[in-house]
């Protein structure tokens, strides 16, 4: 399995890893090199840990696709060392679960550890919403937007968080830069997302300079967890 499956996989269940989330950490490094033969036995023992990591993953993302989040975090437990993408993984599944207390805590330390990965900082916006507060999660996307500048999902979020404290204006501008990195999704899922009802109006306007099947594209609806 190569970080690049596993990337797309995710994908297809997680609206963080719809937004070009990097396989970052021990599995990317390990499994980057996992068909190279065994020329030590140090090397051995890391090819095993590839191979648990791998198969781990591989289990816990069917367990999230199948809509059961405790499976999930039972395989990531058994794992002897973790990863980035085995943390993103288990974040999923404290989602699922509406656990936002542990999934902050997750998050927020590991956006400090790699801030170059976009989906901590979005995971940890989504979580503190719900463990703390609005105010919180725009705290943390505003420190994201320092290191992702022109992150689709990131400035939408933004959006709805302005818009819905009464920013209209505001939530107009990041909408139209977050339309600029990503066309058609934002704007499907923007015109369903109550979060953005207050400018509704405005972005049915907006429908013309975008392209028809935007409407229809199968991503908005994964996009929208946020």
């Amino acid at each position: 399995m190569s970080p690049n499956f596993v990337r797309n996989r995710l994908e297809v269940i997680h609206a963080l890893l719809t937004v070009n989330l990097p396989v970052i950490g021990l599995l990317e490094v390990l499994v980057g090199g996992w068909a190279w033969p065994c020329e030590s036995p140090a090397s051995c023992d890391a090819a095993a840990v590839t191979d648990d990591l791998d198969a781990a993953c591989r289990r816990a993302l069917g367990f999230l696709e199948l809509g059961m989040p405790e499976d999930a975090i039972a395989e990531l437990d058994e794992l002897s060392v973790s990863s980035s993408l085995a943390l993103h993984l288990r974040v999923d599944a404290l989602f699922r679960l509406k656990n936002w207390e542990e999934a902050s805590a997750i998050c927020l330390p590991m956006t400090e550890q790699e801030p170059s990965d976009p989906g901590w900082w979005i995971q940890a916006g989504f979580a503190q919403r719900r463990a703390r507060s609005i105010e919180s999660a725009e705290t943390i996307l505003r420190k994201a937007l320092r290191h992702h500048p022109r992150h689709g999902l990131i400035l939408y979020n933004l959006a709805c968080y302005a818009c819905v404290q009464d920013r209209p204006e505001e939530a107009r501008a990041l909408i139209l830069q977050a339309i600029e990195v990503d066309p058609a999704p934002v704007l499907a899922m923007a015109k369903k997302d109550p979060d953005l009802l207050a400018i509704r109006p405005w972005l049915d306007e907006l429908k013309p300079a975008i392209p028809a099947q935007a409407a229809d594209d199968d991503d908005a609806d994964d996009l929208g967890i946020f």
